[in-house]
């Protein structure tokens, strides 16, 4: 724990001890005798002393890389004597690892909490010989839990097994016109068990055919029944601020403006800016005053702006609204029948939710970065998963040299 409350250097020592610190770890690191891949460095502490000791560039320095944080409970550590005379904000271990460990190809993300839920849903279409019906049989010998449900709106319900929901608001690819179009729709997943269910399930569906085209949608249902409306209202916050930046991560035909996005998926920002009548500053002014989550749901999702339906959000809200789940659901993403791209996307929004509630930093002033840099602050202040960060900074560049015509070759123009 640093540092110690009853001491009286100065803030210039303070920064010295710590520099060194962070410079020793790292020379141990880097020594030959020891490989650095199983070790981590870890530095608790108090209030926002991570900022005010400029601990991140620090860090950087040492060649160390800033890996994730979680709070220092007093209570683990019962010789520890400091007790606060005031109320300030939990310390916090703050983690590193060396640069070496962050660039090994064997790194894996940061695990799911134990207690995180969250659901998905996946627009698809198989082949014409391969009907829901036929693939839900199939499934069904391999001890998989597969419902087939004809409308929407009995897709509503949850269901403890999986579900291809029919869905005739998507599109046949042009190659196969005849196709079967549906929804993959999962049961209440937990932590790294549901990816790893969802893994299984996605490579046993690659024998029926399956096609993707720009029509279909990838969405992530997540569980905000342990948070309070105050830490709803900064996942929105969060949100808005970063939304270019998300932007940066998806097709051209997924960002804000196109004809997807204005149909399907609406940018939150600009619907409350609309609808507001304001600036960008003053929405985020009136999210921090929102009592409950229809208040946040009026900004996030104006209805007056979506008449078609009112889930047509980037973020969705009216789950929350109609009291039928506990969650916020974001539609933004492309369909995919890659487990890679599925795990990449569920971790990105557990972490999004997660540490924005935990976040600290001013929503406002960072919006008005350009978007690459707000593309950093991202990955740096909310996600802090380096191996979240390799994959996104590989598929932003990717996404950068697509170039996307009216029509798709791999599949149909939108709303042919």
């Amino acid at each position: 724990m640093f540092p110690s409350m009853g001491t009286s250097a100065s803030d210039a020592e303070h920064a010295s001890f710590l520099r060194a610190l962070l410079m020793s770890a790292s020379t141990v690191f880097d020594s030959k005798r020891l490989d650095p891949r199983p070790f981590e460095f870890a530095v608790a502490l108090h209030s926002d002393q991570f900022s005010r000791w400029n601990v991140l560039s620090m860090a950087q320095a040492a060649n160390l890389v800033f890996h994730w944080y979680e709070e220092f409970r007093l209570s683990d550590f019962p010789h520890y004597k400091f007790k606060p005379k005031m109320r300030v904000i939990a310390p916090r271990f703050y983690v590193f690892r060396s640069k070496k460990h962050v660039q090994d190809p064997q790194s894996k993300s940061v695990a799911i909490r134990k207690d995180t839920t969250y659901g998905i849903e996946l627009e698809m279409s198989s082949s014409a010989e391969w009907g829901r019906e036929a693939i839900c049989m199939d499934l069904r010998k391999y001890g998989i839990a597969m419902a087939n449900i004809d409308s929407y709106s009995e897709g509503k319900q949850t269901l403890p097994c999986w579900k291809l929901v029919g869905d005739g608001s998507i599109a046949c690819s042009m190659r196969e016109p005849n196709c079967n179009r549906f929804e993959l729709v999962s049961p209440i997943l937990k932590a790294e068990v549901g990816i790893g269910a969802t893994t299984n399930l996605l490579k046993m569906m690659s024998q029926y055919n399956i096609q993707l085209n720009r029509s279909m949608g990838f969405h992530v249902h997540y569980d905000v029944s342990k948070f309070e409306t105050p830490d709803i209202a900064k996942i929105c916050a969060r949100f808005l601020q970063f939304e270019e930046a998300i932007d940066l991560i998806m097709p051209k035909s997924r960002r804000t403006g196109s004809a997807e996005s204005n149909a399907y998926f609406q940018s939150n920002l600009s619907a409350a800016m609309d609808a507001l009548s304001t600036n960008e500053e003053k929405v985020f002014d009136l999210l921090a005053q929102c009592e409950t989550v229809e208040d946040l749901a009026m900004i996030m999702n104006p209805v007056k702006l979506s008449p078609k339906d009112p889930r047509y959000f980037k973020l969705n809200f009216q789950n929350l609204v109609n009291g039928r789940q506990p969650t916020i659901e974001f539609r933004q993403h492309s369909s995919t029948a890659n487990p890679e791209k599925v795990e990449a996307w569920i971790k990105f929004v557990v972490r999004f939710c997660e540490n924005a509630v935990s976040s600290e930093l001013p929503a406002f002033v960072y919006s008005r970065r350009s978007a690459d840099e707000s593309f950093q602050d991202l990955f740096q202040f909310i996600i802090r998963d380096t191996v979240l960060y390799s994959f996104y900074r590989k598929r932003k560049y990717e996404l950068s040299l697509e170039k996307e015509d009216e029509c798709n070759c791999n599949g149909p123009c939108f709303g042919k």
